[in-house]
């Protein structure tokens, strides 16, 4: 366990737990395979809040460079202790958020995002499965929600139907004429902050101590900034581009 302390302080992630592999709820049966045989799981949140504009285009999530590639490096790191192990971020075939909130790392919004005492709802969550069997565990508690206030449902321009959200929507390659219309009608070209930004849990929420979140910052895109990242292939590096570039010029074309 003192390995494991030791590894998250020194990535200044404050926030994590060790939990019994079985804790975790499968979602995905069809890759239960993938954590067969693991005895523990460590469920962390890392945290990303920058200071970005208010008016900015893009979810505040996408204004730096690709997470999957700091979860990548992440990751890379913490085998280099326990190589034999099993690492998701945001791809994992559990109920990470259960996980999370029962491990006592955050509370459950009624926006559906997890919520922590610090970094509010400003966060990725990771898990690692280990071989290793821990002498002690992380208390498993009852998962706690916020307190229902209504801002973000109110804020909300589809009343937190996730079936319509407009981060889903301005995220597929191909949409309806309706579809077309909530992203012209939206600020938002890639991902939404509209139910995060009105939450008063992340009134205070501090920024992220993660230097890898800090640069690059893009927070208001244009279809020329999409140009010059594609002729200087810095393009790959955005959250965005696993849809490729049409997806994105499309948005902010509309």
């Amino acid at each position: 366990m003192k390995n494991l302390k030791n590894f998250f302080k020194n990535e200044k992630i404050e926030f994590f737990a060790v939990l019994p592999a079985d804790t975790a709820q499968i979602i995905n049966p069809v890759r239960e395979h993938e954590i067969a045989g693991f005895e523990s799981v460590v469920v962390f949140l890392i945290p990303y809040k920058t200071n970005v504009a208010s008016e900015r285009n893009v979810a505040r999530f996408a204004a730096a460079s690709d997470y999957h590639m700091y979860a990548a490096q992440l990751f890379e790191r913490f085998r280099m202790l326990y190589p034999d192990c099993c690492c998701y971020c945001d791809n994992s075939p559990i109920n990470e958020k259960k996980l999370a909130a029962e491990a006592g790392l955050g509370i459950i919004g009624e926006n559906s995002l997890i919520i922590n005492e610090k970094y509010g709802s400003y966060i990725f969550l990771g898990e690692i499965f280990l071989k290793q069997r821990f002498e002690s565990y992380s208390p498993v508690c009852k998962p706690k929600k916020c307190s229902s206030c209504g801002s973000c449902k109110v804020t909300c321009p589809v009343g937190l139907d996730f079936s319509c959200c407009i981060s889903l929507i301005n995220q597929k390659k191909r949409i309806t004429a309706e579809e077309e219309d909530v992203i012209r009608a939206s600020r938002f070209k890639w991902g939404c902050d509209l139910c995060q930004d009105v939450c008063p849990y992340n009134i205070k929420a501090a920024n992220t101590p993660i230097d890898f979140f800090k640069t690059d910052i893009l927070d208001t895109l244009t279809v020329s900034d999409i140009d010059r990242m594609v002729s200087d292939s810095s393009f790959k590096n955005r959250a965005y581009a696993w849809r490729g570039e049409k997806v994105i010029k499309r948005n902010l074309e509309l």
